[in-house]
Order: C-alpha cells, then sequence, then structure tokens
C-alpha cells in the first residue's frame, strides 16, 4: 500500500472513529437521562424555591451589614489600587483579563496574587502555596491552604430568616479544622475540556447555520427559545451573572454596565432574575433554571439540551481530571458561557470571610442582612419556624451535611460522622456538588484558577 492510500484509511479510519464517539456519547446521554431530571427536580425546588421566598426589595437592601460590605470593600480598593487605577469609581470597568497558553510559572504566579487579594482563604499573615504538584507532570500545580495556629472557623451556607429579625439558620455547615488542606490542578486537562466544549457549541453552531441554509429548520441541538444570534457566531465580551454577595459589596454598583448593550454581547444568568435590579440588573439573555421567571424574550437553556448537544456527558467525562470539581449550580452555566464567548466577565460569586481562621459563608446578595459569622442552628433545629422558606429536598440534604462541629474532609458522597462523631454510611448518596470539599473549597478555588488561566474573568471587587 502506498502512502496516499495509507493516509485515506487513517483518514477512513478516524472518521469511523469519530462516528463512534458520537454515537458513545449519545448513549453516555440517554442512559444518564434518568439522573438529569433527578438533579432537575431537585435544583429546582431547592434552589429557586428558597429564593423567592425571601428576596427583599432594593431598597431593604442598602444598608444591611455593613460589616462585611466594608471588609469587601476595603479589598476591593487595594486590588484595584495596586492595578493602577485612581478614577472615578462610578467610571470603572472590569479590569481585562487575557489567557495565558501552557505558562505554568505565569499561572503560578497569578494565583498567588489573587489568592493574597481576595482574601478568603489565604492572606498575607497566612498565605496560600501554590506550586508544582508533587510528583506531577509540568502542567499539574497545587494550591495548599495554610495550616492554621488553631480552629479554623466554619465553613457554611446561611440564610436568614423571616422577618429578618428572627435571625440565621445554616443550611449546610462543617468545621476547616486547623492543618493544611492541598488541591491538585491539571492545566491541562483544563484547556483540554474548555477546548472540547468550544467544539461542540461551534458544531451546533454550524450545524444550525447548514440546516437554515438548506430548508429553514433547526437543529435538534438548538434550545427552545433560543435567540438566534446567540447561534449565529461566537459571541464577544459576555456577562455572567450570580447570586453571591459580591455582586452588592463591589468597589460600585455594576447594574448599569451589566444592562449596557454596547460592553455587553450577552447576559447570562442563574435561577434569579429582576430582583434588586439597581444591584444585578434584569437583562437576561440566557437563562438557566426558573426560566418561567426570567424576563421575555431571554433564551432559555434546559439541562435536557445540555444532554442532548453533548455538553452535560462531555463534563461528566472530563471534568474529573481537571480538578475543578463539580461545582454547585451555576457551574454548567458557567462552562456554556465560557464555550460561548470570547471573554466571560463572572459578578456575585465568591465566599465571605474575614480572612483565614475565620468563619467562612456562602450567601446571595438578596440576603437580609449578611452576615460575618456561621454562629446559627442548623436547618433541622428550626425547621417548624422556617416552613414555606425550604423545599423538603434541602431540608433533607441540610439533615446530612450541617455539621459544625465535623470537618469537611470526613463528609463525602456517602458517609458523614454522626452525633457522637462515628462515621457511619448516608440512606442515600449525596450529589457531588453537595460534598464539602466541592461545595466550599473546590467551587472557590475554581474561580481563582479559571481567573489566573484567564478563562474568565472574575470581577469581586
Amino acid at each position: 500500500m502506498d502512502e496516499a492510500s495509507g493516509n485515506t484509511s487513517e483518514r477512513r479510519s478516524g472518521r469511523r472513529d469519530a462516528r463512534q464517539d458520537d454515537a458513545t456519547l449519545r448513549a453516555q446521554a440517554r442512559v444518564a437521562w434518568h439522573n438529569v431530571v433527578r438533579r432537575l427536580a431537585h435544583t429546582m425546588k431547592s434552589t429557586a424555591h428558597v429564593r423567592q421566598a425571601h428576596s427583599p426589595s432594593a431598597v431593604a437592601l442598602r444598608d444591611a451589614n455593613p460589616t462585611v460590605c466594608a471588609t469587601e470593600r476595603q479589598r476591593a480598593l487595594q486590588y484595584i489600587s495596586d492595578r493602577g487605577y485612581s478614577g472615578d469609581s462610578t467610571q470603572f470597568v472590569p479590569f481585562e483579563n487575557r489567557r495565558i497558553d501552557r505558562n505554568r510559572d505565569a499561572i503560578m504566579h497569578r494565583l498567588r496574587s489573587l489568592l493574597r487579594s481576595r482574601g478568603t482563604l489565604c492572606s498575607t499573615l497566612f498565605p496560600c502555596t501554590v506550586a508544582p504538584a508533587p510528583g506531577g507532570r509540568n502542567h499539574t500545580l497545587q494550591v495548599c491552604l495554610p495550616r492554621l495556629p488553631e480552629g479554623g472557623g466554619t465553613f457554611c451556607q446561611a440564610s436568614p430568616m423571616q422577618p429578618p429579625s428572627k435571625g440565621w439558620f445554616l443550611i449546610k455547615a462543617c468545621a476547616r479544622g486547623a492543618r493544611r488542606r492541598c488541591f491538585t490542578f491539571d492545566t491541562r486537562a483544563i484547556m483540554r475540556y474548555y477546548g472540547e466544549l468550544r467544539r461542540i457549541v461551534t458544531g451546533i453552531r454550524n450545524e444550525q447555520r447548514v440546516r437554515r441554509e438548506q430548508d429553514g429548520r433547526g437543529t435538534s441541538h438548538e434550545p427552545k427559545y433560543l435567540a438566534p444570534k446567540l447561534l449565529a457566531s461566537r459571541l464577544g465580551r459576555c456577562a455572567l451573572v450570580m447570586s453571591g454577595h459580591t455582586l452588592r459589596c463591589g468597589r460600585r454598583k455594576w447594574a448599569r454596565l451589566i444592562e449596557n448593550r454596547s460592553h455587553y454581547a450577552a447576559v447570562f444568568r442563574a435561577n434569579n432574575y429582576g430582583w434588586a435590579v439597581d444591584v444585578a440588573g434584569s437583562r437576561t439573555d440566557v437563562a438557566y433554571h426558573n426560566c418561567e421567571a426570567a424576563p421575555r424574550g431571554a433564551s432559555c437553556v434546559e439541562d435536557q439540551w445540555l444532554e442532548s448537544s453533548t455538553i452535560m456527558p462531555t463534563r461528566r467525562q472530563l471534568l474529573p481530571s481537571t480538578g475543578l470539581g463539580a461545582t454547585i449550580s451555576g457551574g454548567s452555566l458557567s462552562d456554556l458561557a465560557i464555550a460561548s464567548c470570547k471573554r466571560v466577565d463572572v459578578f456575585g460569586a465568591g465566599m465571605f470571610s474575614r480572612g483565614p481562621g475565620n468563619d467562612v459563608v456562602y450567601q446571595h446578595y438578596y440576603d437580609n442582612p449578611l452576615t460575618t459569622h456561621c454562629r446559627a442552628p442548623c436547618l433541622s433545629a428550626v425547621l417548624n419556624r422556617v416552613e414555606g422558606q425550604v423545599s423538603r429536598e434541602e431540608a433533607n440534604i441540610s439533615r446530612r451535611v450541617c455539621l459544625p462541629k465535623s470537618e469537611c474532609s470526613a463528609i463525602n458522597r456517602t458517609h458523614a460522622p454522626s452525633a457522637t462523631g462515628v462515621v457511619e454510611m448516608m440512606a442515600s448518596t449525596l450529589f457531588a456538588s453537595e460534598v464539602p470539599d466541592d461545595f466550599y473549597f473546590r467551587s472557590e478555588l475554581r474561580l481563582h484558577v479559571l481567573h489566573a488561566l484567564g478563562e474568565l474573568n472574575w470581577v469581586w471587587y
């Protein structure tokens, strides 16, 4: 066989392999679909229901717990000043954040700097260590949280009772512990993962365009109600608006910039639409979950489409090797935004802490008031007082993961400490995103790592 024939044979074999890979992914999507339905029901009930139950007006948000916002604004002012900006805060726009390809030293330098500036997991006094992963290849790195002299504080997801004068309750909680905690990330696997997502989205766009040109029919991969412009070509700069407290405590109010159609080609938003508009804005071009509450004209991305398009199967296949974790509900939308846009500014993401050794709190910008600590009862202790604020699914999860005296690392998908401290098997398996290591540590570190890589631009300031 001559070289040309050999090459032709190899190309045919490659196409057969590609078709087989596509068939495998479609089969995985069908097999996994019943699990998706269960996850979707869980997410819709355990997030949208709770959030709608206690969303205050914009006026009520203005002076709620100035300590949290004062801490964040002080950090933001220092961060902005360190980067040479001294102008009017109302004219300030997010800094550019260029992608760094394969330069691990530059990535580690940016990551150390961001961890120190953000101040939630690390500080100048208790710095995180960012170094090549022991025994790893030249594309793996390890982030180690510092050993603390004592305690380490509590990590928690907190929610205010209604009315707020009744205090707070904890949906999730666990002890950080004083020991050093290390997490490994593979930068090559991360780049491969996002490269594959971009390839999928590009393929969907191409198929959509061809079908429109041929017979005017849309592709089966097209999400219901998806605006044509979102699939017509790769978008330029996009905004991803999450519901974290940083959206409310930044150096300036970002709502007007988020609404600006000349600045952002599209706004991606999950779960919450049209609350406290002067804080979060209301523009929504791509909505994920609780879509019936999204503004008119918003494109609704559903889990069923993420499955059939092979985006979700690709997440399950490639994400574990990255070290980024499963992430909380915004992770899927974040990945879709990164795959769809040239640049993504992320607002309203990240947890609050006064610094290493203090409590670390996951809370929302619409929580009224905000809190600096986790000193509150677990949901199970006050369930009769918050009826209507939480779903049954969230209450069931809370019983298994609200363990303020147990170290976070002792809780996994199948086992957790009992009231006596003995590790026991749970009655049912947790979602990976509910496990403390993922919900707190990897979700927070994910923002730092992706910002350091330039895959997204984290606007926490």
